[in-house]
């Protein structure tokens, strides 16, 4: 039960006023293009609310839900998730709000430290698509004195819009992405890469990934076809799976070694996610909002393990409660 005038924080990223009290929001990760003041439902929905009378309700729970915080019963707070076989929630108190976040954090994880050259100035297009324009971008930026830390570069790098899945540089626009790479280094300019949880049908990987069992499937195990990608036919890469994640690390790990310094995560809700698709680890809707996160712990796992002096950057849009243990640093989505 709620009491006169308390107001209620958290629930995530979504374009609402502070106090989310008097709305019943979805607990589904979700991407809304072009979306403008009042859209309820974003990348990065968290099972969290923060209390103005001193508490926090942390509901441990990742399949499809919703909070209901005074909405149907103004008096009434409630959530509800799907297919639960038990309930475990966190009532997490402190002197302050500051307390009481750092107790969420004690409990789901702390942010590691982003590299330094990461809280400068990041520099993005859609997009970069030859290495002599990054150069010239670079030596612009220097030249009229702007601020320049990192360049970001879109899904041109691997060959556009049907090359989803490659992570293979385009070698036509990009003949030597190392050096490329080495050079803007010098420059004190950094290279962040795209890359997203899709595999289109016309990827050098599509044969790859489907022979090899690394994507989501049908309910009888075939693998699953996603018709309405917006770029094409698509699978969905299973991250839940070791011998994906495998996989996908052997990807980073290798342009990690050319020269790349950061990555950008997007479509990670995922953005188009089939209910009929199966993962190793349930069906869509049981997994859904654990998948920003799986597919995040991949770079924050593995850098622990064979890069521990690196601080990990990872441009993400889409996660939940913890996210931050995993050194993902939240964007808005395309606005």
């Amino acid at each position: 039960r709620l009491a006169p005038g308390e107001r209620l924080y958290g629930t995530g990223s979504r374009a609402l006023p502070l106090d989310r009290r008097g709305y019943r929001l979805d607990l589904y990760n979700q991407a809304h293009y072009g979306s403008q003041n009042n859209e309820p439902n974003l990348g990065i929905t968290l099972p969290t609310v923060l209390s103005s009378r001193g508490y926090m309700l942390f509901f441990d729970h990742h399949a499809a839900g919703y909070l209901d915080l005074g909405k149907t019963d103004k008096n009434v707070l409630e959530y509800g998730g799907e297919n639960l076989t038990s309930l475990s929630y966190f009532v997490i108190t402190g002197r302050n709000q500051a307390e009481i976040l750092g107790r969420y954090t004690a409990l789901t994880g702390r942010q590691p430290l982003p590299p330094r050259w990461a809280l400068g100035l990041i520099q993005s297009r859609f997009g970069y698509k030859t290495d002599v324009e990054m150069q010239q971008v670079a030596s612009r930026m220097r030249r009229e004195n702007f601020p320049l830390d990192a360049l970001v570069l879109d899904l041109y790098w691997f060959g556009g819009t049907k090359r989803q899945g490659d992570f293979t540089w385009d070698a036509s626009h990009f003949p030597d992405p190392a050096a490329m790479m080495s050079r803007l280094n010098q420059k004190g300019v950094k290279t962040i890469l795209i890359s997203e949880p899709y595999v289109m049908r016309t990827s050098r990987n599509d044969s790859l990934v489907r022979t090899q069992g690394l994507i989501g499937t049908t309910t009888t195990g075939k693998p699953f076809t996603v018709a309405s990608f917006w770029a094409g036919p698509a699978s969905i890469l299973d991250v839940f799976k070791p011998s994906a994640r495998a996989w996908l690390w052997s990807n980073y790990k290798r342009l990690h070694d050319q020269g790349v310094a950061g990555w950008w995560s997007d479509l990670g809700e995922p953005e188009n996610h089939p209910e009929a698709m199966q993962h190793v680890a349930g069906p869509t809707r049981t997994v859904h909002n654990a998948y920003g996160q799986v597919w995040a712990g991949i770079l924050q796992d593995n850098y622990t393990k064979e890069y521990p002096d690196e601080r990990v950057f990872n441009l993400a849009r889409s996660g939940w409660a913890g996210l931050q243990r995993n050194s993902v640093f939240p964007w808005s989505g395309d606005i």
